[in-house]
């Protein structure tokens, strides 16, 4: 049970942070098939450099009071209360895709790197707060999401007036999902280092 609950929070906090650059992607695709190959290796390269900081910051947590560690949680929470907040006062969305140049996969990496500030903040607080047998599941969890997340932006691209319905959803469920990982968290669970009592 414990397994399938920290790969729930891993998908959700991983899905929670990368809407934006879900529309990132989605909109460099529209820019042709000739760069969809440099689209895809940036992607990778940028997915990789967020799994390893993630695991290096998850790892240089153990320095910290292992009863601190949860508050890390805080982090999340605040992630999706100002992203909720801003979904109220902001009704329409925006990609934050207004170029004609078409990337090269250093770019994309890059872009998508600087981007990923919350995932790795969440990623990196996750596996600060579970027991180390249970990072490996974290770091696979990304894996798939990451792999998941290039293959919907392959689908949205081909179904692209169905975007409005999806942004729509995406601007109120992310922030809910950030909340809850930040909960979880915070929370004293099983799966902590320091398990509750």
């Amino acid at each position: 049970m414990e397994l399938l609950t920290i790969s729930i929070l891993a998908a959700g906090g991983f899905a929670a942070t990368n809407i934006d650059n879900l529309f990132l992607l989605i909109g460099w695709m529209a820019l042709g098939e000739k760069s969809r190959g440099q689209i895809l290796l940036g992607y990778t390269l940028a997915a990789l450099a967020v799994l390893t900081l993630s695991q290096v910051l998850g790892w240089w947590s153990g320095v910290l009071p292992v009863q601190y560690v949860g508050y890390l949680g805080v982090v999340p929470i605040l992630m999706g209360a100002t992203m909720l907040v801003s979904g109220i006062r902001d009704s329409a969305t925006a990609t934050h895709v207004q170029t004609a140049i078409r990337p090269g996969a250093v770019g994309v990496a890059t872009a998508l790197f600087s981007n990923s500030v919350d995932t790795i903040l969440v990623i990196s607080s996750l596996l600060a707060d579970s027991q180390a047998r249970l990072d490996y599941v974290i770091l696979v969890t990304f894996l798939i999401m990451s792999s998941t997340f290039y293959a919907l932006g392959r689908f949205l691209h081909s179904q692209i007036v169905r975007l409005e319905w999806v942004s729509a959803v995406a601007r109120w469920v992310a922030p809910l999902l950030m909340i809850a990982v930040g909960a979880y968290i915070l929370d004293n669970t099983m799966t902590d280092t320091l398990a509750g009592n």
